[in-house]
């Protein structure tokens, strides 16, 4: 059990807030028993204690974007991805910010497979794209699009232009990796992240499950990040729906994903092995389709809202 705060690393500082509620229960096996603690200064929370390196890694290089399961690219990719309204959102807002036409080298840690940075490279092309992804379900798909992957972030010796971080940081046990990240930055460059927004101390207690994240921030947190960080804060808003839209979402995916167990197919699976890929495909544009219909998108647009989903901000090094 931790008893000190992960950013202020003061002793006997913390606050008990709550049990860690989980998205799918076998990922007990690699969390374990957690409870949620804050740090009264810092207003930033975090599971405890905290969960074994090892068995994190097995999770995320083998298990999190398994077949059947919430993050599976199967729900989540394709090329008409691109034009979905969260990466349109990214590519206005950092274009506010930042002249592609002096960026040449982009560093995605988490990338996933890599949407952000290949949709900026669709729209300026002499950009190069590195990475720091081990999950397996998504290097070839970031090969294919141009990656240059690094196993770990000991292995870089580049720098970079623009380092982002997409929902990432969120899953690590430490904030260690940032202060890495931040001397691959070149003088000049920035660093682009969106975390949840999680204000435990409103609305956010009501959330349906927390996993896999292990970090919890709030806009507080990130001002008292960025000054250790020595990092200039060019912004920092609230961004995407609203938390209620996001906890509606969130029961959605637990009542289907809850019992996923590995190597176990559901109906569901066994039914896309035999439908053949192009229906598949149609189906799912025909999804998007109608949530764009039903939805009113222009609140994926309406920032500055502290009941909104998301935290997203740009440093600078100014160094």
């Amino acid at each position: 059990m931790t008893n000190y705060c992960i950013i202020c690393k003061k002793d006997n500082n913390l606050k008990f807030i709550d049990d860690y509620k989980f998205e799918v229960e076998s990922d007990l096996d690699f969390f374990g028993n957690l409870k949620i603690y804050g740090c009264k200064d810092c207003k930033i929370y975090f599971a405890n204690p905290l969960p074994e390196p090892e068995k994190l890694n097995s999770f995320y290089s083998n298990i999190y974007r398994a077949p059947g399961r919430p993050h599976n690219h199967e729900y989540n990719m394709g090329e008409e991805n691109l034009e979905d309204d969260r990466f349109l959102n990214y590519l206005s807002y950092l274009t506010t910010f930042i002249d592609f036409n002096k960026i040449n080298n982009i560093f995605d840690f988490g990338a996933g497979i890599g949407d952000l940075g290949y949709l900026i490279k669709k729209n300026f092309q002499h950009i190069n794209l590195h990475c720091c992804e081990n999950d397996k379900f998504s290097l070839e798909i970031l090969k294919r699009r141009g990656y240059q992957n690094y196993s770990s972030l000991e292995k870089i010796n580049n720098k970079f232009d623009l380092i982002i971080s997409l929902h990432t940081i969120e899953h690590l046990t430490s904030l260690d990796p940032v202060f890495e990240l931040k001397t691959k930055l070149v003088s000049g460059g920035y660093f682009f992240f969106e975390v949840p927004n999680c204000p435990f101390d409103k609305s956010f207690i009501n959330r349906p499950y927390d996993s896999p994240h292990i970090i919890f921030f709030t806009k507080e947190s990130w001002y008292n990040i960025s000054k250790l960080l020595e990092l200039n804060l060019v912004d920092l808003t609230y961004a995407s729906y609203s938390l209620d839209e996001a906890f509606k979402a969130m029961s959605e995916s637990k009542d289907r994903f809850k019992y996923w167990k590995k190597d176990r197919l559901t109906f569901r699976d066994k039914l896309r092995k035999i439908i053949p890929p192009f229906i598949l495909k149609l189906r799912r544009k025909i999804i998007q389709f109608n949530k764009k219909k039903n939805l009113n998108r222009s609140k994926n647009f309406v920032n500055n809202n502290e009941n909104s989903w998301c935290i997203r901000g740009i440093l600078k090094n100014e160094n």
